[in-house]
């Protein structure tokens, strides 16, 4: 770690980052820690496989591209054709968004917050009752047991290089709300 100014960077093997006082991150893909209770880290899978992304984005556009030809072939007219395929294509942009751009995610001492690009969940420790993790997935739900809920009553997160210590850092809270309630 090397000071500046009003923060200080954090050096790794996914760059730098200028840590803030509230622990703002401005560079992506590491882990910052800024004190004992308080831990971001921001990851953006598309970035992270390269070529994955580019075919997943020409499969996208050529789907696009077909859905247009379709709607104007199908008789409607070109202005048709061009409005099907745009629209395809920002259903795909926002169904995906979350692969193509980068979510961060804060843990500290009263929950987890994950900030999407189109939305931001929060969970307190307290309402958490089932964590798994595995693959650098993770999955945080107010459910013990598995259900069709848990896409709507849990948070999907991804640890990013530091899954152990992450996965370590949620389950010492999680065990720490336990034996406070």
């Amino acid at each position: 770690m090397l000071g500046g100014g009003d923060g200080m960077f954090v050096v790794g093997r996914g760059g730098v980052m200028m840590v803030g006082v509230d622990c703002e991150v401005f560079v992506v893909d590491e882990l910052c820690e800024v004190n004992e209770g308080r831990m971001v880290w921001r990851v953006w899978p598309a970035r992270e496989r390269v070529g994955k992304s580019v075919f997943a984005l020409v499969l996208i556009f050529l789907t696009a591209v077909v859905v247009g030809m379709y709607a104007c072939g199908s008789g409607g007219t070109v202005m048709e054709g061009v409005l099907w395929g745009v629209g395809s294509l920002i259903v795909f942009g926002l169904t995906l968004s979350s692969y193509f751009f980068p979510s961060e995610f804060v843990i500290d001492e009263e929950g987890i917050v994950a900030k999407f690009p189109l939305r931001q969940k929060r969970m307190k420790w307290r309402d958490i009752r089932r964590f798994v993790h595995r693959d650098g997935l993770g999955y945080l739900s107010t459910r013990s047991r598995v259900s069709r809920l848990d896409g709507y009553r849990g948070i999907s997160i991804r640890f990013g290089d530091d899954e152990e210590k992450v996965a370590g850092r949620i389950e010492a809270f999680l065990k720490s709300a336990k034996s406070g309630e």
